[in-house]
């Protein structure tokens, strides 16, 4: 055996494995303890606001107690700007290798602006700051553990937010698809494998805790439910138009309003604004109750049939207001159950309408509540696959996939033809824009060759996390008819970048130290 597949043997089918092991058990533990504060402190808001509804007199001194508490998290975030905004796109952003954070801050930061989010009842979720947790565990183990090795920290990152994201929502394949769908957008059986052990052990980790703790693991627990026959599919599809358009506006009311606030709010201080919001998102609260908090407890009165459908009108357009503000003033939180809430309240209506008309029989509701949560989910952040396998693995829509598949598809067809760009691009682009604001982007074409020793080798091009704006335009391979990287292959990349220092720093962790 050559030295090059011993040291292949140790690193990758030995101490990675270990690694992603680490990763998934430490996430695993994390994520549970986030969640079991979090339904404390979501219960002691709901409580809060409950008896503020049966006093009014208390509304003004409550809401300006809740301001107090976003004056807190104003404070935190500019200690944490790392813990800004829905920690989705933020991950995202990192394991791209678009921008650096500090993972022991966005540990503990994280963890308490996201409490105190929760307790001043901000319609955000606790999935997001799971998946950027996820990811500082990811980071700390590669430092910890081994930090000789760099190009191995956006792989345990990766696997790390797919746990976050698996042990937040209940759904471990689900998780696995985040690495491809929205993480990456590729496919690489590396990353899959990381992705998976780390879930698994994760996942574990998580449900041998929630066993010990008697809580409940699933994110909704849903009973079967009747099949949506084939003659009434049609119903999927209307409503999955109608997410589809929904989530078009949701998408450019978005957009609108970050212009909005980047222009005519930009000399506000924060420590204005988010109070600000605190404020506002109380006084809607003590009003409708359902016009706050993360939107799990208005998913499940949904699935009910809970809710009057002028009420719930009402509720969409306040709570897409207060999480479109709250978000692009990068308030510590998640939009994934948020999301899916919104979707639920426009299956909801649907489904109203199609019984009422006489066009679906009433035993097919929950369906199509369903359907709608999906397809919403879908388009606004362009995941149609995630969302399917989501359906089916946490929502038990295994015998009715045909119709939510095709309530997504419809869906994501609409928010695609009519340009609406998911958000979580959006809010990167927007990032990397105020990070990089006076600062030029050069183009970079550097051929290197791969060392003994070194990361790149036994593996495929595919299988490599290039730093960002890098692309390989040519290969000079030892062996002409093989795939992988061996010691001596000449490889030439095309590069722009902001810092060509630290572009030249992280292609050696890949391809070894250059003459």
């Amino acid at each position: 055996m050559t030295s090059a597949n011993i040291s292949y043997t140790k690193s990758c089918i030995i101490k990675l494995p270990l690694l992603c092991l680490v990763t998934g058990i430490f996430t695993g533990c994390l994520i549970f303890s986030f969640k079991y504060c979090a339904s404390l402190i979501i219960n002691l808001s709901s409580k809060i606001y409950n008896a503020v509804s049966q006093s009014p007199v208390l509304a003004i001194p409550v809401a300006l107690g809740f301001s107090l508490i976003g004056l807190a998290l104003a404070f935190l975030l500019k200690y944490a700007p790392d813990c800004k905004g829905g920690g989705i796109p933020t991950s995202i952003a990192i394991l791209r290798g678009l921008i650096s954070f500090s993972w022991i801050k966005s540990i503990f930061c994280l963890f308490a602006g996201a409490m105190l989010t929760y307790l001043g009842g901000v319609p955000l979720g606790n999935e997001g700051p799971s998946v950027q947790m996820g990811t500082a565990v990811g980071k700390g183990t590669a430092t910890l553990l081994s930090p000789k090795r760099k190009a191995w920290d956006r792989y345990l990152m990766t696997g790390g937010a797919c746990a976050g994201f698996a042990c937040a929502t209940g759904a471990p394949i689900s998780g696995i698809l985040f690495s491809y769908e929205e993480a990456h957008r590729r496919f690489s059986p590396l990353i899959f494998t990381v992705s998976s052990v780390t879930v698994i052990a994760g996942v574990y980790t998580t449900q041998l805790l929630c066993r010990l703790t008697n809580t409940h693991f699933l994110l909704f627990e849903l009973e079967d439910m009747p099949v949506m026959p084939l003659d009434t599919i049609w119903c999927a599809a209307l409503i999955g138009l109608v997410s589809g358009l929904c989530a078009t506006a949701f998408l450019k009311s978005y957009k609108t309003i970050r212009l909005f606030i980047a222009h005519k709010l930009s000399k506000v201080s924060p420590f204005i604004k988010i109070p600000a919001v605190f404020f506002i998102t109380a006084i809607s609260g003590f009003i409708i109750s359902d016009c706050v908090s993360t939107g799990h407890g208005l998913t499940e009165k949904l699935f009910t049939g809970e809710g009057l459908w002028y009420i719930l009108i009402i509720v969409l357009i306040i709570r897409g207001l207060l999480l479109i503000i709250a978000n692009n003033l990068r308030i510590t939180g998640g939009l994934f159950i948020p999301t899916i809430a919104f979707g639920a309240i426009i299956g909801s209506l649907c489904a109203r309408f199609l019984i009422f008309t006489g066009l679906m029989p009433s035993e097919h509701y929950l369906v199509a509540t369903l359907i709608g949560a999906m397809s919403f989910l879908a388009a606004s952040s362009h995941i149609p696959i995630t969302a399917t396998v989501f359906a089916v693995e946490a929502l038990n829509c295994f015998e009715n996939v045909l119709p939510v598949a095709a309530g997504v598809s419809i869906s994501f067809f609409i928010v695609e033809a009519l340009k609406a760009e998911d958000f979580t691009d959006v809010v990167i682009e927007n990032r990397l824009r105020n990070d990089h604001r006076g600062q030029k982007a050069v183009t970079v074409q550097r051929e290197l060759i791969a060392q003994e020793g070194c990361f790149a080798l036994e593996k495929e091009v595919r299988d490599i996390l290039w730093p960002s704006g890098c692309t390989v335009i040519s290969l000079r391979l030892k062996d002409p008819h093989g795939a992988q990287i061996h010691q001596g292959d000449a490889l030439v990349l095309n590069c722009r970048t902001y810092d060509e220092a630290k572009l030249l720093t992280e292609l050696e962790n890949i391809l070894g130290n250059q003459n």
